[in-house]
């Protein structure tokens, strides 16, 4: 049985993340929840998302069917449907839905939303779970892909769950297989998981289905129905190799989202002002780092950093384009800002911080106040 509640208004702007805003102009509907026989257990840190298509597996349905068995609050289309939020967090709706359908924990379905790294990794205020509009401006903000994801092909060979910190902007490295995440399919250039590059496609209702480890992105211009859909093995995506610093550099980063002891020039800090302080070195390092400083990274992730550079320099002031502070578009790019700020955030103490500090600062200085008539 399905209940309708009107849908409300969004929130206004163009952004990365303008594409949600289709999803909040259709009316929500919430399918009554029957206990269902069976559901795969969620794997320590999988993403919501990973999970649906796990449970639509072990039913047999499309992911969308499943997620309206699942008692999921949802928008639908013809063929497709997208829960509200999804993978971001929970309506009380959806999680009393889930409950119903599943007798798992409210904890562990909780832990499989982005929302769990709120106050660490990610910032979400501003969300308001009656405005769903509201999600656009938080995702523009904040270092997290909502509706797509980064992968590991090796892991994904080994088993098809896809882990919640792949949608974070500091994912860059696999820990397990020591490479780099893939960003876009090589055969159809769209990023993972987004269904389409114009706009992030909801969860199939009705045939055609891709085949289980498949890209099923739909490339721009292709054919309707399957043999539009992009057949590009996920596990057969070749990857590079990454020094095994920088496989401990991942491994720290992450340690402080899921919360961790944090430090921040040798002084304990909690972990959201630990990625903020991040950020804020991030936007420094696009500004100052020099050639010497991004040559000493490897060719693959200097080349990133410097592509997002001259993308910056050509895009308006003020577009979400020109924010030094946002996300790296890239598993590349981000991997050249931590190792690029590593060294400030990880300084013994404060003056040792600003010693490393030092040359970034005397460099924006000079490029905003070449007169060195100081700032008033």
């Amino acid at each position: 049985m399905h209940v309708r509640r009107q849908a409300t208004a969004g929130t206004r702007g163009r952004s990365a993340a303008s594409a949600l805003l289709p999803f909040a102009s259709r009316p929500v509907v919430v399918t009554r929840a029957r206990r269902l026989p069976v559901v795969p257990p969620p794997v320590g840190g999988e993403a919501f998302a990973s999970w649906v298509d796990r449970v639509a597996g072990v039913l047999d349905v499309p992911p969308g069917q499943a997620a309206q068995a699942l008692g999921l609050e949802c928008r639908e289309w013809s063929s497709s449907t997208r829960p509200v939020f999804f993978g971001v967090t929970l309506t009380p709706a959806s999680l009393v839905g889930l409950r119903d359908a599943t007798g798992l924990p409210a904890r562990d379905l909780r832990q499989m939303q982005l929302a769990r790294y709120d106050k660490t990794a990610l910032d979400l205020t501003g969300l308001d779970l009656a405005r769903e509009g509201t999600l656009t401006a938080v995702a523009a903000r904040e270092w997290m892909m909502p509706t797509w994801s980064r992968a590991c092909p090796s892991c994904l060979a080994q088993a098809p769950v896809w882990p919640l910190w792949w949608r974070l902007g500091i994912a860059a490295v696999c820990p397990v297989h020591r490479c780099m995440l893939i960003d876009v399919c090589p055969a159809c250039g769209v990023r993972l998981r987004r269904g389409s590059e114009r706009s992030p496609r909801g969860l199939l209702t009705r045939p055609p289905l891709p085949e289980v480890g498949e890209c099923a992105n739909r490339p721009p211009g292709g054919p309707k129905g399957r043999a539009g859909l992009c057949r590009q093995p996920l596990a057969s995506i070749p990857t590079r190799a990454v020094p095994e610093g920088m496989v401990e550099l991942q491994c720290r980063v992450l340690a402080v989202a899921h919360g961790s002891r944090a430090c921040v020039v040798g002084e304990p800090v909690c972990g959201v002002d630990w990625f903020a302080a991040l950020r804020y070195l991030t936007a420094m390092a696009r500004l100052a780092a020099t050639g010497d400083e991004i040559e000493g990274l490897p060719a693959f992730a200097a080349e990133a950093f410097t592509r997002d550079r001259q993308r910056r320099a050509t895009r308006p002031l003020g577009g979400g384009g020109s924010q030094l502070g946002a996300m790296p578009e890239t598993a590349a790019h981000a991997l050249a800002v931590l190792v690029l700020v590593d060294r400030v955030l990880t300084a013994p103490s404060v003056d040792e911080g600003a010693h490393q500090l030092a040359p970034w600062a005397q460099r924006l200085s000079l490029a905003f106040n070449p007169a060195g008539l100081g700032v008033p």
